[in-house]
Order: C-alpha cells, then sequence, then structure tokens
C-alpha cells in the first residue's frame, strides 16, 4: 500500500534551483502542505525560530497580530524535499514576509553535499541489515517523506567507498602493529616477521597449545 503523504494545497509554484550534471537548473514544483511529521536537526530548529522570533519582535504588524489574539507566523507550505531533508516556507501574517528553512545542514566533507538525515537514514540501514524500502515503508508509517531510489543508491555507494578507505586504514594500522610485535619477540619466517593465527573453517585440535 502507498500512502499519498503530501498534498498539493493552492495552485502556486514555487521555482527552485537544482544541481543537473554541475549545472544549476530551474525547476517548478507544485506548492506542498506541510502535513504529517518532519525529522528535524535542533541546532537548525534553533537557528530558524532565532529568525523568525526577531522578526516578529520587530515588526509592528505581527505584534498587532499578536495582540489581537491572531497568530503573527503561519507555517505555510512545503517547499521542497529531498529524501528525510525538507525545505519548509513559514510567512509573516501581519507583513507578509516569507522564510524559508531546512530542515537538515549538509555535509560539506568528503566532496559531497549530501543532507546530513540522508546519510545518517542509509546508514542505519545498511548497517541494520535493512534497505530502501523497509526504510520507506517506516517512514510512510510515520506520515513522513520518503526517499527516491536513486538518492539512496547514490549516498549508498558513497558510504562504501568511506568504509573502503576506512578499513584499509585499520587493516594497514594492524599490520605495522603485528609486525612490531614479531621484531620484538624474534618471530621469522624465511626472514620475514611473521605471526601464528589460526583460520576459520580448520579443525584445531590443540587450540590451547598454538601460538598466537
Amino acid at each position: 500500500m502507498i500512502m499519498k503523504l503530501l498534498k498539493p494545497t493552492i495552485k502556486k509554484k514555487f521555482q527552485v534551483y537544482r544541481s543537473v550534471d554541475g549545472v544549476l537548473r530551474s525547476v517548478e514544483i507544485n506548492n506542498i502542505a506541510a502535513t504529517g511529521y518532519r525529522i528535524i536537526n535542533l541546532q537548525c530548529l534553533q537557528k530558524h525560530v532565532s529568525e523568525i522570533t526577531c522578526h516578529a519582535i520587530l515588526c509592528d504588524k505581527a505584534r498587532e497580530k499578536a495582540i489581537s489574539g491572531a497568530v503573527p507566523i503561519i507555517l505555510e507550505s512545503q517547499v521542497a524535499h529531498f529524501g528525510l531533508a525538507v525545505i519548509l516556507a513559514a510567512k509573516c501574517t501581519g507583513c507578509g514576509k516569507k522564510f524559508h528553512f531546512e530542515t537538515s545542514p549538509k555535509l560539506l566533507n568528503g566532496g559531497t553535499r549530501h543532507y546530513d538525515i540522508n546519510v545518517r537514514a542509509v546508514w542505519g540501514s545498511i548497517v541494520s541489515g535493512n534497505g530502501l524500502a523497509h526504510l520507506n515503508e517506516q517512514l510512510a508509517s510515520m506520515d513522513s517523506p520518503t526517499m527516491a531510489q536513486n538518492t539512496f543508491s547514490v549516498i549508498e555507494k558513497e558510504i562504501n567507498q568511506w568504509w573502503k578507505v576506512m578499513v584499509e586504514e585499520e587493516m594497514s594500522s594492524a599490520i605495522d602493529l603485528e609486525k612490531k610485535i614479531a621484531i620484538e619477540k624474534n618471530r621469522y619466517h624465511e626472514d620475514i616477521p611473521s605471526i601464528t593465527v589460526i583460520c576459520d573453517g580448520g579443525w584445531s585440535k590443540k587450540v590451547a597449545q598454538a601460538l598466537i
């Protein structure tokens, strides 16, 4: 069952810019109602709350709205979503000023600009033995935006590359340490520092006597 979570509100459209083959292109998208649940980074939330609060204090019309019992700031719509990260639009009901804010920061290291929440979601899916279908099923049950296959696959490949580099570094460090220990204990095989190991798949009857 596929749940339709994003509902068009009015016919107004928004222009957003996305990188396509390294070139920024203008994309027209429908206005989407900000309903359901969203995962938001607390630091992003603090930044957005501070910005909106400062405006509400300084805006005369917003203060008039608040004094009269009306809501000075409303969450108007969801402008766009990229996996679990979304861009929300709020508006001052006094002066009409609009605010756009993202629910997740982006990773700017390692040559990637993915949203942090998407990387964490894919990483968690991999280490828990799940995939995109399981992730989206859970998100749909939470009434939250889901992730596209292309987004998941691209991030998954990058994570695999990160792990490959990390594993190679750890293995190289472990080799250097074992080599150092072998030299200190004068353990050599054909003039090459060596260690004694037990390989899985064999049947050792004298494990206690094996040299580790």
